[in-house]
């Protein structure tokens, strides 16, 4: 009996049902659908180009000079151990390992600022999510940035807790890693150096402890990298091709209707906000947009667009306590919508999705505090979740019969 009241075998056994709940949704005709999608042969290229080479460099450029070859380590071991497996079917298995994955740090985030009840109801929505479905089955890398970054905060939020040089190591690590991968979630990574900053300004008698300490991190993340950065540094033109493809202050006039500098930043803005705040649903007129939202949908929603404005109010009212999330979600607007052309993009935004579930979760929290002592109401609140969950679900499979990719 005493293994059930504890906490860990509670969490344990969350997750446990959670991933039990969330594998169908992602293995359903996984081969087949979506369509090959243009990233994918791509990175089997690169996979197979590395399997080939013995000792090929980790470090080294994938195919778009946006990533490190790390990122297909995961494919390669999926490959590898599955050999009879289709290769395509393979490099999707992985993003469905790491979105799973994903959830573990997801929960125990969330599970910080409410309870196991709503931080377990949140990540079915999460989970279930069909903008979130779509990165975790096709053979996409943007999805280990977000693995990575999650567990990233999680680890940074556990070395505060305890002030623990293992678990400041660990988010090092992580945080090195994570500069191999993805751009657009390389906001974790300042949202980190920006946490450990304000946590060293608050300790004002023991600061330069505090410096010395947090030091470790950045040493860590430091000699991790090093690889990585010697090959940006020593290739920095072509690392930054893609940033010069989609940054707007580069793009030609005219620009979606509009004619000077002025105006296309108030498009940028607008655009964003009625995209990411309001939820609406805007194409972005661009054809990689399709493969990542679906056209003529917001990215979420309805009822998650109802709890992510609640929440949103709630986070603002108490700055003090979600300020770190509320940067996170508004620096990653910045500088993955508002500086990059045609917003909404659903990949380079995909590093704020968990904010905006995360930030959903904490009306889910006031309700339950109000119904939590009337079972028949918190069993009906876990009823309406789930079958938000399945529509969600029956959602995707619907954008799925219509996606052009």
């Amino acid at each position: 009996m005493r293994l059930l009241v504890n906490p860990k075998w509670i969490n344990i056994l969350c997750l446990i049902i959670l991933m039990i709940l969330s594998l169908p949704p992602r293995l359903w005709q996984l081969s087949a659908i979506p369509p090959v999608i243009v990233d994918e042969p791509a990175n089997l290229r690169d996979i197979n180009k590395m399997i080939d080479t013995p000792n090929y460099y980790p470090a080294n450029f994938q195919w778009d000079f946006n990533q490190a070859t790390l990122v297909h380590y995961p494919a390669i071991a999926v490959v590898k151990i599955f050999s009879s497996l289709d290769q395509l079917l393979a490099l999707r298995l992985t993003s469905v390992a790491l979105s799973l994955l994903a959830l573990i740090p997801f929960f125990l985030i969330i599970q910080r600022y409410t309870n196991t009840y709503t931080a377990f109801l949140s990540t079915l929505l999460f989970s279930f999510s069909y903008y979130y479905l779509q990165f975790s089955r096709v053979g996409w890398t943007n999805i280990h940035a977000i693995t990575l970054g999650l567990y990233l905060l999680w680890s940074l939020l556990k070395t505060l807790d305890k002030q623990s040089k293992r678990w400041l190591i660990v988010a090092g690590i992580l945080a090195g890693l994570t500069l191999y991968t993805y751009r657009g979630a390389h906001i974790y990574l300042l949202a980190s150096f920006v946490l450990i900053a304000a946590k060293i300004l608050s300790e004002h008698k023991k600061r330069l402890k505090m410096v010395v300490f947090y030091a470790i991190f950045g040493v860590v993340s430091l000699i991790i990298s090093t690889p990585w950065l010697i090959t940006v540094f020593n290739n920095w033109q072509q690392y930054n091709l893609r940033l010069s493809v989609i940054s707007v202050s580069a793009t030609p006039l005219p620009y979606h209707g509009v004619y000077s500098p002025g105006s296309v930043w108030q498009y940028q803005i607008s655009t964003v906000f009625k995209s990411w705040f309001l939820m609406q649903s805007i194409s972005g007129d661009n054809i990689e947009n399709k493969r990542y939202l679906p056209l003529g949908y917001p990215a979420v929603n309805h009822v998650v667009k109802l709890l992510f404005w609640a929440g949103l109010i709630m986070a603002v009212l108490n700055f003090p306590s979600y300020w770190y999330w509320l940067f996170i979600l508004g620096s990653g607007l910045i500088l993955g919508q508002v500086l990059t052309v045609d917003p909404p993009n659903g990949s380079r935004a995909l590093s704020i999705l968990p904010i905006i579930y995360l930030l959903s979760a904490l009306p889910l929290y006031a309700l339950y505090k109000r119904i939590a002592n009337k079972p028949y109401l918190v069993l009906a609140m876990a009823i309406m979740v789930s079958l938000v969950a399945f529509q969600d679900y029956q959602f995707y499979q619907y954008w799925m019969s219509w996606i052009e990719v």
